[in-house]
């Protein structure tokens, strides 16, 4: 192949379908050669599947509906679509193409009010987009699908929960209540990378056999100053008193959130949020 293209850009063309030929075959032989590829493809193909099921296009403001209304009425009054021009019967009739049609005019304005809302629509849902994307709770499902919710090797080899907050506030300055979850083993700290540099406190649960869940815990004094990283805006609005939850769900897996004092905990499992939920102590 000449110039060929990098592999992030096959894979982006492969997730959309656009892959053919020599390049589909190549991109077959990497794939089964190298299992970071795929690793990278199906969180490509996740990504795209959480925009088909959760960005929805949304109803056009009352302010857009007035405005097409507006320029409905004047295109009306321009050119109103039961005006026929009587003719004396010693004049001639004008010619005119075949097919024209008195109702051509609405036929502009109908297709002026489908391109607009579209406009609205793709502005609405791009905003929507990108504003989940930089969330901590976006972040967290991230992290738990790259790693296909498995147990990570932990930083810290400490698996009491009260001598695990010692231990953070010690070693890491981080002043973090670690929870005990009913039904639930504490299962050490990964104290890594979250996002761009930043780091924070992945806390690990063992549920059972293969079934892990990951509590990831930000301090809002240390969260705020981030300027890429924010909380989903509706679990923030939802959140007051310290038992209130709120799930995010993204692409049919849950993210569960709440706050204690300054911190801000994600958790993220292959469980339904309310199961995360029953599991906290109250």
């Amino acid at each position: 192949m000449k110039n060929k293209p990098s592999i992030n850009e096959l894979i982006t063309a492969f997730a959309d379908g656009e892959l053919h030929g020599s390049e589909l075959e190549y991109f077959k032989r990497e794939l089964e050669k190298d299992p970071a590829i795929k690793v990278l493809l199906e969180s490509e193909l996740r990504l795209k599947d959480a925009i088909k099921t959760k960005y929805i296009k949304k109803s056009a403001p009352e302010s857009l509906r007035k405005k097409v209304a507006q320029i409905v009425e004047n295109e009306a009054k321009i050119i109103p679509i039961d005006s026929v021009q009587r003719l004396k019967p010693s004049e001639k009739t004008p010619s005119k193409p075949k097919h024209q049609s008195k109702s051509r005019p609405w036929i502009l304005v109908a297709a002026l009010i489908v391109i607009s809302i579209l406009i609205y629509t793709n502005r609405t849902t791009t905003a929507e987009a990108e504003s989940i994307y930089n969330t901590v709770e976006f972040i967290s499902y991230q992290h738990f699908m790259n790693h296909n919710g498995s147990l990570l090797q932990p930083t810290i080899d400490v698996y009491d929960t009260e001598y695990a907050q010692l231990y953070l506030k010690e070693h890491y300055n981080c002043n973090i209540t670690v929870p005990e979850l009913e039904d639930a083993e504490f299962a050490g700290i990964v104290y890594a990378d979250f996002h761009n540099d930043y780091k924070t406190p992945l806390l690990s649960y063992k549920a059972g056999e293969n079934d892990y869940i990951y509590v990831f815990a930000f301090e809002l004094h240390d969260l705020d100053k981030i300027g890429d990283i924010t909380r989903h805006q509706k679990a923030v609005e939802a959140i007051i008193e310290h038992n209130d939850v709120y799930t995010v769900d993204i692409s049919g897996t849950h993210v569960l959130s709440w706050k204690w004092d300054d911190v801000w905990y994600s958790a993220v499992s292959r469980h339904h949020g309310d199961v995360i939920a029953a599991m906290l102590p109250h």
